[in-house]
């Protein structure tokens, strides 16, 4: 005798997962009574302990999410540092291993060497500073931005 496949109709379809539900809540409702058959002290810790890891996930969560902004933020510090090499250099401005140049985002858009509305829109403040390092035997510019939703590393350094 041969064997006869079955065709899978909408209702077959919705038959089985309504089958594959039926045995989800089972298995839950057969947990949750073998958990309420454990001692009040034993539940106690696994309450903590979901507590904790559930405080985990918000935090990584959170912290994950704020990660959107950092790319548009190294952008902006990304322009800053190319319009403050730009500005070095049209005013030749070469400061000395000993000391650095401090110029702030707002003479870098008041000579239009950065677009005033990527600071402007993310309510930025920040600066730019330019440095001669002996180690690289060349000059270094690092770019700070204080923002709404982010602030760069080291940026109270020199405030």
């Amino acid at each position: 005798m041969q064997k006869v496949k079955k065709k899978l109709t909408l209702k077959r379809i919705k038959r089985i997962f309504i089958n594959v539900w039926k045995e989800i809540v089972h298995f839950f409702k057969s947990l949750y009574e073998r958990f309420m058959e454990l001692p009040k002290n034993i539940r106690y810790i696994i309450y903590v302990w979901l507590g904790v890891i559930a405080i985990i996930l918000v935090i990584i969560i959170a912290t994950t999410t704020n990660n959107k902004y950092l790319d548009k933020y190294e952008l902006i510090e990304s322009d800053m540092n190319k319009a403050m090499l730009d500005y070095v250099q049209e005013n030749e401005l070469y400061p000395l291993s000993e000391s650095k140049l401090k110029i702030d985002v707002n003479v870098l858009i008041d000579y239009n060497y950065l677009n005033e509305s990527d600071i402007i829109d993310n309510k930025c403040q920040g600066f730019s500073v330019a440095y001669y390092s002996e180690d690289k035997e060349d000059y270094v510019i690092n770019s700070y931005l204080n923002c709404k939703n982010y602030t760069t590393k080291g940026y109270s350094d020199y405030k």
